[in-house]
């Protein structure tokens, strides 16, 4: 069901200096997160993934930026479900920019909703919100 960034074999071939601000805080929260929730998943902020339909669709998900994939990946391993994590490079962007990594601040803002999420799942462990009302 699986995709990581963070496992060996990574690479990142866009490397301005607030990509390895980033990354490293990227890497201290998934570090943080597989740590509080006792599990062996590596990868809690790539939002890249490939899911089964029949899993998805009981699934609500719930966040405003990444902390869904958060709450997703802790639902499908709590649940039972066959994760599997699978190295991936990262390509420089052709266009545009990254909305994750454009500012100090917006790393900040993002990292702290990150940490809500981690919080609020290891204190309260509650389902209910990311299940569909007729899953229930």
């Amino acid at each position: 069901m699986m995709i990581l960034r963070t496992v060996r074999g990574d690479k990142s071939l866009d490397q301005p200096r607030i990509v390895y601000i980033h990354r490293f805080l990227s890497r201290l929260i998934c570090a943080l997160t597989s740590l509080v929730f006792r599990m062996n998943f590596k990868d809690w902020t790539s939002g890249f993934i490939a899911i089964r339909k029949t899993i998805f669709k009981n699934i609500r998900l719930s966040g405003d930026y990444g902390e869904y994939f958060i709450y997703l990946i802790h639902y499908a391993i709590r649940s039972g479900y066959k994760v599997i994590e699978i190295p991936y490079v990262v390509m420089p962007r052709l266009r545009g920019s990254s909305k994750t990594s454009s500012s100090y601040l917006g790393m900040f803002s993002k990292g702290l909703r990150y940490l809500y999420a981690v919080l609020a799942l290891a204190l309260f462990n509650n389902y209910r919100k990311l299940m569909r009302p007729e899953s229930v």
